[in-house]
């Protein structure tokens, strides 16, 4: 078990300690929160500010993409500027996150409280100890684990874990 000092939560059957952050794609910073259907937060970091793409499963209008939901709450997140698909949220049970690949093909990501699965991937029970990302999927699909996170996002995810409602020890 973590070191019970440590700021910790557990997502997809992994414990990440110490503002760890379960899954990364393109800068962007996925964040789950317990609940039915699960709430999703998507930012990222952009001219030394913290953008927002989806919060707790709505849009959230910024300039660089178009975020849009459907009457069942699929939310797609597309670059304003090229009209490419970057990915595409379904707050599910099983929340499934799918991501756009530069050849065009798609990379599915299910995050349950058991598990995160990456493709033919899964990762439960793991310990993800320090600061760094859980797992990052890139561009070309593949995925890394134990990346680096840049202070900004750091700094953030201090200020929401130090925030009066935060508990020792969530669960997302």
């Amino acid at each position: 078990m973590p070191n019970d000092e440590k700021p910790r939560i557990q997502f997809g059957g992994n414990y990440f300690t110490d503002f760890s952050v379960p899954l990364v794609y393109r800068g962007r910073y996925f964040i789950l929160e317990p609940g039915e259907p699960p709430l999703i937060t998507v930012f990222l970091e952009k001219d030394g500010q913290i953008v927002f793409e989806i919060f707790k499963n709505q849009p959230s209008p910024n300039e660089s993409t178009e975020v849009t939901s459907t009457p069942v709450g699929i939310v797609t997140v597309t670059d304003n500027r090229t009209g490419k698909f970057l990915y595409k949220v379904r707050p599910e049970n099983e929340t499934s996150v799918v991501f756009g690949k530069l050849d065009g093909g798609e990379k599915t990501v299910l995050l349950s409280d058991k598990k995160i699965m990456v493709g033919t991937s899964t990762f439960e029970g793991n310990i993800f100890d320090g600061i760094q990302t859980g797992i990052t999927v890139k561009e070309d699909g593949s995925i890394g684990v134990g990346g680096s996170i840049p202070p900004i996002i750091l700094q953030c995810l201090k200020s929401i874990h130090s925030s009066p409602d935060s508990d020792k020890e969530e669960k997302r």
